[in-house]
């Protein structure tokens, strides 16, 4: 991934130095059609629109047991709905806490951009989406 947003490096902090305690959420994965910062939200990403798209949930054992180097990646296939319309170009991914709304928790810009047209199907195979804490 590119980065953690503000959001998700608070709440860990926070964890870490016995501020808090942190509830795992549902993780959600977005396609975006521009860059990310730290600062956004699951309001402010610029989220791929069309018709039958929706974030789509990658529960927790669709990713590897555990971190290994700083890194999780996911063991099975991340899928979206087949486009029944165009959706415009892929440029980026966001890892959300919610379906809709909610928060960034990270986010990375895609290898090779993609325009997602009717008829498209976008996934990531296995190992292909990293999540990486450097």
């Amino acid at each position: 991934m590119g980065g953690f947003s503000n959001t998700l490096e608070a709440k860990l902090l926070d964890v870490v130095f016995g501020k808090a305690t942190y509830t795992s959420p549902n993780i959600w994965v977005a396609l975006c059609k521009s860059l990310i910062s730290d600062l956004d939200t699951g309001t402010t990403i610029a989220e791929i629109t069309g018709v039958n798209y929706v974030r789509v949930l990658v529960v927790a054992s669709s990713w590897s047991s555990s971190a290994v180097s700083g890194a999780i990646s996911n063991v099975d296939t991340i899928s979206w709905a087949t486009a029944t319309d165009a959706w415009g170009t892929v440029t980026h991914t966001a890892v959300c806490d919610a379906s809709v709304l909610g928060n960034v928790l990270c986010y990375a810009s895609v290898a090779d951009a993609k325009t997602v047209a009717s008829g498209d199907q976008v996934q990531f195979a296995a190992g292909a989406f990293d999540v990486i804490l450097s």
